[in-house]
C-alpha cells in the first residue's frame, strides 16, 4: 500500500466568466500526496530515459548483473514445488533469466550488461521472481528494487535481497563500470597501496588468519596500440578485466585504434595464484567485436613499472592485433598466501558445462596411455631381475634392495624429494637448460573452433529430421553413449591434468610453490624423524575426523590435491607466455 504522506484540503471558488460578480458556489478537494509504487517509478524514469536518449545514442557506463540464484522460494505448484525464473528491467531495458523447474533453490548462473544512458545515480533496477505455469499464466512470487545511487562504481557488491513479502532471498552481484576516467591523483594512489602494505604486514598475521583477503591489486590500464585495422570511425574500443570472480572494465574510448584509457581498478585478492584476464573489446555499429586479450597470473605481473604485452588470440596462444600497455602494483601477506594454496580454489561463478569433444578425448587418452607406458617399462625390467636374466644387475639390485630396508627411513624419503627440487632449480635457473616451451608446444594442439561445438552436433541434427515416435529410444540410447563419452573425457583429462602439474611443479615453473615444497619436505623429514609414525597417523586421522565438527562449513578437500591444483597445465603454461613484439 502507497503511504500517505500529506493530506490538504483546498476550496474552490465557482465563477462565470459572463457575469464574474455572481456567486455560484464553491469546490472543496482534498488532496492527497503518496509515494509512488515501483511500476509508476518505473514508468516515470522510462519516460525520462526515453527523451535522454534522444540527445544522446552512447552509453557512459556499464550495469552488469550476475544472477546466482535464490533461496527459501515458497512452492507456488500442486507438487510442492515452483519453476522459478527473474525478470530485470532498467528503464526500457528488459532481460530474463531461464526457468528452473522444480526447486525452491535455484541457481541460475547467468550475466547480464545493461547500458546506463543517464546519470547512473538517479535509476533503479527493477527486480521481479515468477513461477512458471504453461499453458496458464505465470505466478507472481515476488520482486525487489535495487537503487544504484547506493553503490559505489567500480567495485563488486554481493547482495541478498529479501523477494517482497515471501520468504525468498535472491543472491546477485552487482558492478557499475565503464565510467569515464576520474582525476585520481598519484598522491591517491600511493596512499592506497601504503595503507595496504601496512594491512598486510606479518605483524597482522592473526587478524588475516580471519579474512577473506590476502592481498590487493592496484591495476592501470593505460593506453593500447595498433589495435585493429577497421576504419577509425568505427572503433570505440574498451578494456575488460577478471580477477577471480570480479569483473570490471574501463570507459569506452571513440575514433582511435590507439586509444588511452588510464582507468585504475583496485581488486582485493583471496588466492594468490588467480589469474588477471584482459580483454579488449570493440563496440562497432551496436555490436560488441573481441580483439584480444591476455592471461597473467599474479605472481609474474611485473610490478612497479608500465609493462606493454602483445595481445593473443581466442586460444591465447597465437598473435592477435595489437598490445596493451598496464601498470600494476601488488601487496599481499606471503604466509595468509601459503596457508590458501592448501586450500580448495574458488569455483568460477559462471562455469561452462563440459561438452564432449573428440579430438580433445583422443588427446587425453593418448596422453594416459605416455602415462602408462614407463610403469609398463618398470615393470619389465623389475620382471627382468627377479628373473636373474643378467646376473650381475639381479646381484646388485638385491644387494641395494637389502641395505635399503636395513638403512633406510621414513624421512629419507622427504629428504630425496627436497634434493630433486634443488637439482631442477640448477638445471633451470643455473644451467639454463630448459626447452620447456618448445617442447610443449609440439605437445598441445587447440583448435579455437572446436572449444564451443560439440562433435555430436551433426547427428542431434539428423536425429531430429526423422519421426520422433519411430527413434525415441535411438536418442535415449544416443545420449547415454555421449554421457559416457564425456564422463571418459572429464575422467582421463583429470589424470592427464594431474600428471602435468606435478611435472610442471618439479619444472620450477612457479618458484613460489616450488620454495613452499621444499619448505615442507624438510618440515616433513624433521617431523617424521623425531615422531614415530603411528602417532603422525594418529594425528592425521584424527584431523581430518573431526574437521566437519570445528569448521562445519569447511568445504571437504585434500591439502594435497588443493596444492598441486596451483601448478599449472602445459596448455596454461603456453596461454602465460609472453609474446615478443615485432620489430618495427
Amino acid at each position: 500500500m502507497p503511504i500517505c504522506y500529506r493530506v490538504e484540503v483546498i476550496t474552490l471558488s465557482l465563477t462565470d466568466p459572463v457575469a464574474p460578480a455572481e456567486q455560484l458556489g464553491y469546490l472543496q478537494l482534498e488532496i492527497k500526496v503518496l509515494n509512488m509504487t515501483y511500476h509508476e517509478q518505473h514508468a516515470y524514469e522510462q519516460q525520462k530515459l526515453q527523451q535522454s536518449k534522444k540527445k544522446i545514442q552512447c552509453w557512459n557506463s556499464i550495469l552488469t548483473v550476475t544472477v546466482l540464484g535464490a533461496t527459501d522460494l515458497p512452492a507456488m505448484d500442486s507438487n510442492g514445488f515452483s519453476d522459478p525464473y527473474c525478470k530485470f528491467k532498467l528503464g526500457s531495458q528488459k532481460y530474463k533469466t531461464k526457468v528452473q523447474p522444480k526447486t525452491l533453490n535455484p541457481e541460475w548462473k547467468e550475466k547480464f550488461d545493461m547500458k546506463l544512458y543517464d546519470d547512473q545515480s538517479k535509476q533503479s533496477l527493477f527486480i521481479e521472481v515468477w513461477d512458471r505455469d504453461f499453458p496458464a499464466a505465470d505466478d507472481f512470487i515476488g520482486e525487489c528494487l535495487v537503487e544504484l545511487c547506493d553503490y559505489e562504481p567500480d567495485v563488486q557488491h554481493d547482495l541478498r535481497l529479501p523477494i517482497g513479502e515471501s520468504s525468498g532471498t535472491l543472491h546477485l552481484l552487482l558492478v557499475i563500470s565503464g565510467l569515464s576516467c576520474k582525476e585520481e591523483s598519484d598522491v591517491l594512489s600511493g596512499n592506497l597501496m601504503k595503507q595496504a602494505k601496512i594491512d598486510f604486514q606479518l605483524q597482522n598475521i592473526v587478524k588475516l588468519l580471519s579474512a577473506k583477503e590476502i592481498g590487493l591489486l592496484h591495476i592501470t590500464i593505460e593506453r593500447g596500440a595498433d589495435l585493429c585495422s577497421y576504419n577509425e570511425r568505427d572503433i570505440r574500443s574498451f578494456v575488460t578485466i577478471e580477477v577471480g570472480n570480479a569483473q570490471l572494465r574501463t570507459h569506452a574510448v571513440s575514433y582511435t585504434a590507439d586509444p588511452i584509457w588510464n582507468k585504475t581498478f583496485s581488486f582485493p585478492i583471496k588466492d594468490i595464484h588467480d589469474i588477471v584476464h584482459i580483454e579488449v573489446i570493440n563496440e562497432r555499429k551496436g555490436k560488441e567485436e573481441w580483439l584480444g586479450q591476455l592471461m597473467i597470473p599474479l605472481l609474474k605481473l611485473q610490478v612497479g613499472h608500465s609493462k606493454t604485452y602483445v595481445l593473443k588470440g581466442k586460444s591465447c596462444l597465437n598473435r592477435a592485433h595489437g598490445t596493451i600497455t598496464i601498470n600494476c602494483d601488488l601487496v599481499y601477506n606471503i604466509v595468509c598466501a601459503g596457508l590458501q594454496t592448501f586450500k580448495p580454489k574458488e569455483v568460477p561463478v559462471l562455469e561452462e558445462e563440459p561438452k564432449f569433444q573428440r579430438k580433445l578425448l583422443l588427446r587425453n587418452i593418448h596422453k594416459v596411455i605416455e602415462l602408462i607406458h614407463p610403469v609398463v617399462q618398470v615393470h619389465h625390467y623389475i620382471q627382468e631381475l627377479l628373473s636373474w636374466q643378467n646376473p650381475v644387475q639381479s646381484l646388485m639390485a638385491l644387494m641395494v634392495f637389502t641395505m635399503a630396508c636395513l638403512v633406510a627411513e621414513i624421512w629419507i624419503i622427504f629428504l630425496l624429494l627436497a634434493v630433486v627440487f634443488i637439482m631442477y632449480y640448477v638445471k633451470v635457473y643455473i644451467k639454463h637448460e630448459s626447452s620447456y616451451f618448445k617442447e610443449s608446444y609440439q605437445r598441445v594442439q587447440v583448435d579455437d573452433n572446436s572449444e564451443n561445438e560439440s562433435d555430436f552436433s551433426d547427428l542431434e541434427d539428423y536425429s531430429h529430421t526423422k519421426d520422433p515416435s519411430e527413434h525415441v529410444n535411438w536418442r535415449q540410447r544416443f545420449r547415454q553413449f555421449q554421457d559416457i563419452l564425456l564422463t571418459l573425457q572429464i575422467m582421463s583429462g583429470y589424470v592427464v591434468d594431474l600428471s602435468e602439474r606435478v611435472k610442471n611443479l618439479f619444472h620450477w615453473t612457479v618458484p613460489f610453490l616450488c620454495w613452499m615444497a621444499i619448505l615442507i619436505c624438510f618440515l616433513a623429514m624433521v617431523l617424521t624423524y623425531f615422531v614415530p609414525l603411528r602417532y603422525i597417523i594418529l594425528i592425521w586421522g584424527l584431523y581430518k575426523m573431526t574437521k566437519r565438527l570445528w569448521k562445519q562449513r569447511q568445504i571437504p578437500n585434500n591439502e594435497i590435491l588443493d596444492f598441486l591444483s596451483r601448478a599449472p597445465t602445459d596448455l596454461e603454461l603456453l596461454q602465460w607466455k609472453e609474446l615478443a613484439r615485432k620489430n618495427t
